[in-house]
């Protein structure tokens, strides 16, 4: 009566995020955007919720190595929350560089508490952040949902 779906969700493998580095335009926003999330979670090992509710003042760069503060997690009971370190790598999968291009793009000031992943609009000559500040890069009120994250990471798995 019941089938066993024929389709398994392996893990991410790091040789699937080069090829997706190989691949992203840098100048593209969306594209920018999605591959910092990837690394970043894979990097810090983190889950889509805890990526989603990451705010700019959440991250602390130091020497070599940035500190993000997660406020929240589902393994988190207390709600006390926690200090992720994430460490330089160098070459392309560098996830303290990426985030940090990716945050110099976007333009979300240091001290500021906005969440940091955004839906992104898209039309043939250029794509803009939605902010829900009422600035130039503003429509929406929420920042991503759970749900597009995971149609993202399932495109993702497709390529």
């Amino acid at each position: 009566m019941f089938t066993k779906s024929n389709r398994l969700n392996g893990a991410l493998r790091a040789s699937s995020l080069k090829d997706l580095v190989s691949q992203t335009n840098f100048e593209d926003l969306l594209q920018l955007r999605s591959l910092v999330m990837y690394v970043v979670s894979f990097s810090g090992f983190l889950r889509s919720a805890e990526i989603l509710e990451l705010r700019r003042s959440d991250i602390i760069y130091k020497s070599d190595d940035i500190e993000i503060n997660i406020v929240k997690s589902k393994t988190d009971h207390l709600r006390d929350g926690k200090t992720l370190v994430i460490a330089e790598t160098g070459g392309d999968l560098c996830p303290v560089k990426l985030l940090q291009l990716y945050l110099s793009k976007v333009e979300i000031p240091d001290n500021s508490k906005e969440y940091i992943f955004w839906a992104i609009s898209s039309s043939r000559s250029r794509r803009s952040l939605f902010l829900p500040t009422g600035t130039f890069r503003t429509l929406l009120t929420e920042n991503l949902s759970k749900r597009h994250l995971r149609v993202l990471f399932l495109t993702f798995e497709t390529i």
